[in-house]
């Protein structure tokens, strides 16, 4: 990241606008400064020096005035700049190995793969097809943090009240004390969604609260419009994918498609208009064969189709 978009997420920041993914990097880097005795702000002829060449700056943009009068908010933004490339300063100074980046654990599944995790607090994880989830190695322990850059997952959490467990998934963020829950946040699909099939969570976009999720519930978050829709869901449902049984509920031809490249590898499309506005409810089991599936899709609006290698055109 160059100077000028860390200043702009600096910016953002402090003006409350970042989401918590964002806020997190920020509060990350900040804590990564590792405060020594080597930091100019605790010591003490240094910090005096810091904090006159501030007032100083300060002072070059605001004179003393005879009459009380508020202070402009740019002349904060410059004095704050100024305070952060004194930070800069420091930081080129430090030894490397202080500012080491922090480390993440990744784990990714190809098509047609589900991996299960054991994170380090015994919390579970099912990783489903086309996914991609991070955690910190470093900061797990004090903050249960798990981010789900793609795809879908399903959590078993373990309790702790003093520690609780957040998810953070295409603008989204899932917050839990100990439940067992599915987030599904594939870009390619113009919605997320949380299901919870025990306990309760809280989800969020960005600083705003969402909702409150209960067992046999879900919300579903438009990513475009940050609409929701809150359902009940048959308890059986969420997750269920882990067992083969993936549920497709009025699914959009996108989403059939998406489910597909997932389950067998193969590239869903049609050139009909009408095909494409289709909608589908169908279960599509592990167990059988991609041509097993697509003659159950087929069915459903009297369709057919043809393979042409790994692309399967619906006409």
């Amino acid at each position: 990241m160059n100077k000028r978009s860390f200043k702009q997420l600096l910016t953002k920041y402090r003006s409350g606008r970042l989401d918590q993914p964002g806020e997190r990097f920020v509060e990350t880097w900040y804590e990564s400064l590792e405060i020594t005795s080597e930091d100019p702000l605790k010591d003490e002829h240094k910090s005096d020096a810091i904090k006159k060449a501030l007032q100083t700056a300060l002072f070059a943009h605001v004179r003393q005035p005879q009459k009380i009068r508020r202070i402009n908010p740019w002349y904060y933004a410059a004095a704050a700049c100024f305070l952060f490339a004194m930070l800069g300063v420091w930081m080129l100074n430090k030894p490397a190995k202080e500012l080491s980046a922090d480390t993440y654990t990744m784990i990714k599944t190809g098509p047609g793969a589900l991996k299960k995790i054991v994170l380090p607090d015994s919390s579970e994880v099912w990783l489903n097809a086309g996914s991609a989830l991070r955690y910190n190695d470093r900061t797990f322990a004090a903050r249960r943090e798990i981010y789900l850059d793609e795809g879908e997952a399903f959590f078993s959490v373990v309790k702790n009240p003093a520690r609780p467990f957040a998810v953070y998934a295409q603008g989204i963020s899932t917050r839990v004390l100990g439940t067992s829950f599915n987030v599904k946040a594939y870009r390619k699909l113009s919605y997320a969604s949380v299901q919870v099939k025990t306990g309760r969570v809280q989800v969020n976009t960005g600083k705003y609260k969402l909702d409150t999720v209960t067992g046999s519930q879900s919300i579903v978050y438009d990513k475009r419009s940050g609409k929701t829709i809150k359902n009940t869901a048959d308890e059986t449902t969420p997750g269920s994918w882990v067992n083969g049984i993936t549920v497709l509920q009025e699914a959009t031809f996108d989403e059939l498609a998406l489910a597909l490249k997932n389950q067998y590898n193969v590239t869903l499309t049609t050139s009909n208009a009408a095909i494409k506005r289709h909608h589908y409810t169908i279960n599509i089991l592990q167990q059988k064969t991609a041509d097993e599936t697509l003659k159950l899709i087929c069915a459903i609006h009297q369709n057919k189709y043809r393979k042409d290698k790994n692309e399967i055109i619906i006409y």
